[in-house]
């Protein structure tokens, strides 16, 4: 009777050890061994975005992506773009460059990636133009180009 408590309780702390190492873990890393398409983070439906062969993909614990290099030119939508967007013809999406890297916010919307095409933006409520590939880091509040 004894070592049926003992046993039903580390079999309970075993359980709880293990839900709590699932829920608390950090963001993994995958190297891509081929072109994957897999889920940017917040991202429930749609196509999967295609990520370039012999890179990393930084995973949250769901294993959507945080970050990666993109295998193929890629339209997608960028932090702040309902309120700095010049350009809707595109309902806000923008052509980011093929083997460039790609950061997410939780909700799939892109922090920071290259631009494949000279981009008119908005930046504090003024209208700017971007260069074409060039690094480009986007808020709420609108985008700047990174200069090394």
């Amino acid at each position: 009777m004894q070592t049926k408590k003992i046993l039903a309780k580390t079999a309970i702390v075993l359980s709880l050890c293990a839900f709590c190492g699932s829920v608390f873990a950090a963001p993994a890393a995958k190297t891509l061994t081929k072109n994957e398409e897999l889920y940017p983070q917040g991202w429930s439906v749609g196509d999967q975005i295609k990520f370039k062969k012999g890179t990393t993909a930084s995973l949250n614990d769901n294993g959507a992506v945080v970050s990666g290099v993109l295998a193929s030119d890629t339209y997608l939508r960028p932090v702040g773009w309902q309120n700095n967007a010049i350009d809707m013809e595109n309902a806000g999406f923008v052509e980011f460059k093929a083997k460039s890297t790609v950061s997410l916010t939780p909700a799939g919307e892109v922090t920071s990636c290259t631009t494949k095409e000279a981009l008119k933006w908005k930046n504090n409520g003024l209208e700017i133009e971007l260069p074409a590939n060039t690094v480009i880091n986007f808020s709420e509040q609108g985008a700047v180009a990174v200069t090394e």
